[in-house]
């Protein structure tokens, strides 16, 4: 048994049994606001979360090699810090070694991902960061706020977890609570690194197996990440308002009508709910635009035709 393991093991002890509480997608507090292109502002904290809670994992198999793709984030870790080198080590052996990444690592691992994602500019951002905690013990426990609990504002994922999207203490918040996915929550093992840290050894950690919230864990440990950034993002038009424009951007350009055809036809397919459908459209839509640039259509317009394709196609999740 791991270090985890043990420090939720003494956790469900003291609760008894473990009752799950699956939250259903859609039941969000109205904090969240789904910010499209994998993004969700909580209005209240005034941050901006990305909705895959499991981040890492998904960058690393859509990588399709994530032994490299570990190496990348420590070659741009290099100095990152004083006193500790940054090593393949750091990530789960599995995340290194089999390909088959399962999105666990240490604390130093978790900084240089999410120093990874800032010299990336993940989503067009570069202040991504680790959840932060009370840097205090009264931080610990389960923070819902009764009797001698720590109330939500002890952490920003306590906040996320009790007070947006309604986790009971004692209860698992479910793997796609709310505007989330991937949320790792099915275990004694489920628990996420925050950036705050009781130096020089611990940092703190939350669990939305159970709701609860610890300190007592190596900076060499393992366990998930979650990333947040501070303020909101800019929330695009509908879907159906973005095609709607982009018709009328391509409605007597280029050869015919084959654009504007490709546009109605991706409209058809979003309005009959068929995504798949819908990015194949766009995907040749973009295909034709850059075969035509600067034959039929002009320079200038061909940048803005694809990059109104491409925020279409993220704000639907076309991979």
């Amino acid at each position: 048994m791991n270090a985890i393991s043990k420090w939720m093991m003494v956790v469900a002890l003291l609760l008894g049994p473990v009752v799950a509480l699956v939250v259903a997608p859609g039941e969000v507090n109205a904090a969240l606001v789904n910010a499209s292109n994998g993004l969700i502002n909580d209005t209240t904290q005034n941050l901006t979360w990305v909705s895959d809670a499991n981040l890492f994992q998904t960058q690393a198999i859509q990588s399709g090699d994530a032994t490299a793709f570990v190496n990348t984030i420590v070659s741009d870790a290099s100095g990152l810090f004083t006193g500790y080198v940054v090593t393949a080590g750091d990530f789960s052996i599995s995340n290194v070694l089999t390909n088959n990444p399962n999105g666990v690592m240490d604390w130093w691992a978790a900084q240089a991902w999410v120093h990874y994602l800032n010299v990336t500019n993940f989503k067009g951002y570069s202040n991504w960061r680790l959840p932060t905690t009370v840097q205090s013990l009264s931080s610990i426990g389960f923070p819902d706020g009764i009797g001698s609990d720590p109330g939500p504002s002890s952490s920003e994922m306590a906040h996320l977890f009790y007070t947006d999207l309604g986790q009971v203490a004692g209860s698992s918040v479910g793997s796609n609570p709310g505007l989330f996915i991937n949320v790792q929550a099915s275990s004694s093992n489920s628990a996420y690194w925050s950036g705050t840290t009781l130096e020089p050894y611990n940092a703190f950690l939350f669990s939305p197996w159970n709701g609860y919230q610890g300190n007592s864990f190596s900076l060499n440990g393992i366990a998930y990440a979650m990333v947040v950034r501070d303020g909101q993002v800019p929330i695009p038009p509908p879907v159906s308002q973005q095609l709607a424009a982009l018709l009328k951007e391509v409605t007597g350009v280029g050869p015919g009508k084959s654009l504007a055809n490709k546009v109605e036809l991706a409209q058809t397919y979003y309005a009959a709910k068929d995504v798949q459908a819908t990015c194949a459209m766009l995907t040749a839509f973009v295909n034709e635009v850059e075969a035509q640039a600067g034959k039929k259509i002009g320079n200038t317009l061909d940048a803005k035709l694809i990059a109104d394709a491409n925020a279409i196609e993220d704000a639907i999740g076309c991979q």
